[in-house]
């Protein structure tokens, strides 16, 4: 990854820092352990985004393996990679790390975010989200590409029943958002 491909994962378009809502903490049970794994969140409403970031702290390759920390229905993305896991396992370099976004899921729609961010929901850009005949998503000031991931065709409406600009990449569903959209209907075909 070149160091403009990073900061642009990083930044948001208006060039803030997309940040979850709190600095990440330890996974209690990998303190102390080769690969030692930290976690944050970010909640939009009472739906939750949780981060998860695990190190490789010893002089080999390690393997991995962790369970959500968490009960809900996610997907799990592979924020480095771009694509989803089925489980939050793999081998770990010395001194590299993984990097997992576990994105609210119901009824195969998951809301990654905005696409291509370290933070695909940031404090103070998705403001909340809930299910209802689909997500329902609220957004402040939001200039990008917000990305669903559904095995199935879904549409994307705004506040005012206007189909948003969709295209479709594999299972990722990606709808253009202007500045002046605040919200989002997104449902099954």
């Amino acid at each position: 990854m070149s160091d403009t491909e990073l900061i642009d994962r990083l930044l948001l378009t208006d060039g803030t820092l997309a940040q979850p809502d709190r600095p990440p903490f330890p996974v209690i049970e990998t303190i102390d352990r080769a690969i030692e794994a930290f976690w944050t969140e970010r909640k939009a409403g009472s739906i939750r985004w949780i981060y998860l970031l695990l190190l490789n702290t010893a002089a080999e390759e390690l393997p991995y393996q962790l369970a959500p920390p968490a009960e809900e229905e996610f997907l799990i993305w592979d924020g480095l990679k771009n694509q989803r896991r089925e489980a939050i396992e793999g081998r770990l370099a010395p001194g590299r790390l993984a990097y997992f976004v576990l994105v609210p899921q119901r009824e195969g729609i998951a809301p990654l975010g905005l696409w291509k961010r370290f933070v695909p929901a940031p404090t103070g850009k998705i403001l909340d989200l809930k299910w209802e005949e689909g997500w329902r998503i609220t957004l402040d000031g939001v200039e990008d590409e917000f990305a669903i991931f559904s095995e199935q065709p879904v549409s994307v409406h705004t506040e005012k029943g206007v189909p948003g600009g969709l295209s479709h990449r594999g299972d990722l569903w990606i709808c253009k958002v202007e500045e002046q959209v605040r919200n989002l209907h997104v449902f099954r075909r």
